[in-house]
């Protein structure tokens, strides 16, 4: 096993490890019981993102590996990282980031199968496996049920251990970055000056007011709805990148398009602590 994906992992551990740590039962359970929003960010993030892709692949006309990479992250909803990025901290709802991050990956598993079909570059055939798709959102989400029930029956140790936690995840995230940073930077350069970048940016923007016009009062709704449909998972797109497609510009594209959304996510978690502070 690569040091990247040993880091990944351990990232991916901490991250919904100490989310299910400051869960709150009772509230998570209110969230849950708002299937109108949870229904919009469905809707959101499983049709409205992807038509967005497809809109900005087809008005810049993009190579078809380029589209095909922009279309598998804008199909890949559901990212762990909406508890870090839309969650308390960033002025949103801890619980709706964490509902969010339970609920999104298991629709995206059924739904991008056949939204590849309707939306993929027809010269570009490919099969996604269900099944492995199945088992790649079970061991997201498994640390994230550890957690909380760490919270829910040893509250006393799961306050002990958050900040140690919380700690760990920003160290191997700051780790990932570093090890990917090449590779980032030669996907990037592969895609640039092909209107690929200008695309990725119109659909990072497109998800990020959805995901706000979509939601309802407070307004911590909204921007943990506007993070949860900007982020798309880069995990499950890279994964179908680079198992289904031969050529490596597909790759380079789900790379690269996870730059954007870290830049756009940034200024925008900005923006959004900032308003909540004031």
């Amino acid at each position: 096993m690569k040091l990247q994906q040993i880091v990944a992992i351990g990232l991916l551990l901490s991250l919904m490890f100490g989310a299910g740590l400051q869960l709150d039962r009772a509230a998570l359970a209110t969230e849950l019981k708002n299937t109108g929003l949870i229904a919009r960010a469905i809707v959101a993030s499983v049709i409205v993102v992807p038509l967005a892709g497809f809109f900005f692949a087809w008005a810049f006309h993009l190579p078809p590996p380029i589209a095909a990479g922009l279309l598998l992250m804008a199909m890949a909803s559901g990212v762990p990282f909406v508890v870090l990025s839309g969650g308390r901290q960033k002025g949103g709802s801890h619980e709706l980031a964490v509902t969010l991050a339970l609920v999104l990956p298991v629709i995206s598993a059924v739904t991008i199968p056949f939204t590849a079909d309707l939306l993929l570059p027809n010269d570009i055939p490919t099969k996604i496996p269900v099944s492995q798709l199945v088992g790649l959102v079970a061991f997201q989400l498994m640390p994230l049920v550890v957690g909380a029930l760490v919270a829910a029956f040893f509250p006393a140790i799961a306050r002990k251990i958050a900040r140690p936690v919380a700690i760990v995840t920003i160290v191997t995230l700051l780790g990932l970055l570093a090890i990917l940073s090449p590779a980032i930077f030669q996907s990037v350069v592969a895609v640039f000056g092909k209107f690929g970048i200008i695309a990725m940016l119109g659909t990072t923007l497109a998800s990020l007011m959805a995901g706000w016009f979509l939601s309802d009062a407070p307004v911590e709704h909204r921007r943990t709805l506007a993070m949860a449909t900007l982020l798309r998972n880069p995990a499950t797109a890279g994964f179908i990148a680079t198992t289904e497609f031969k050529d490596p510009l597909v790759s380079a594209t789900v790379f690269t398009y996870f730059v954007v959304q870290f830049i756009v996510a940034t200024v925008a978690g900005k923006l959004f602590t900032r308003s909540s502070a004031s």
